[in-house]
C-alpha cells in the first residue's frame, strides 16, 4: 500500500505521472540540500537556527516516500544531518505524524 493509499488518495496513472514529473526537481532539491548542510551540519552557518527548523520536517516527510526516501539516502551529509537532528527533543516534540497516522479530510 503506497503512502497516497494510507491517507485516503487512490492510486492512479494521474498520480504517478504527477510523481515521475516532479521526481527529477525533487532529486534536486536533496542535492543542494547535501551540499548546503556538507560542511557545517546547519543549514545556514554553524549553529542550529530556524533554517534548520524549517526544513527539518520538509526532510522528515521525504524520508517517507520511497522516491524522495531514496534520494535522500543516497546522500551522505543530508541523511546524517536529518539522523543528527531528529533526536533533539524539540524534533521529536513536533516531528510530523507518519503517512500511516493522516486521515483524509471529508469534502
Amino acid at each position: 500500500m503506497s503512502e497516497l493509499e494510507i491517507i485516503g488518495v487512490p492510486q492512479s496513472n494521474f498520480v504517478r505521472t504527477v510523481i515521475d514529473k516532479t521526481l527529477p526537481d525533487v532529486r534536486t532539491y536533496v542535492g543542494v540540500c547535501n551540499r548546503a548542510v556538507a560542511q557545517t551540519g546547519h543549514l545556514v552557518g554553524t549553529d542550529f537556527s530556524y533554517a534548520d527548523m524549517n526544513l527539518l520536517p520538509v526532510l522528515a516527510y521525504l524520508r517517507e516516500c520511497p522516491e524522495s526516501g531514496e534520494a535522500m539516502n543516497a546522500t551522505k551529509e543530508l541523511a546524517q544531518y536529518l539522523n543528527r537532528h531528529s533526536e533533539r527533543a524539540s524534533f521529536k516534540a513536533t516531528v510530523p505524524p507518519p503517512f500511516s497516522e493522516l486521515r483524509p479530510r471529508s469534502p
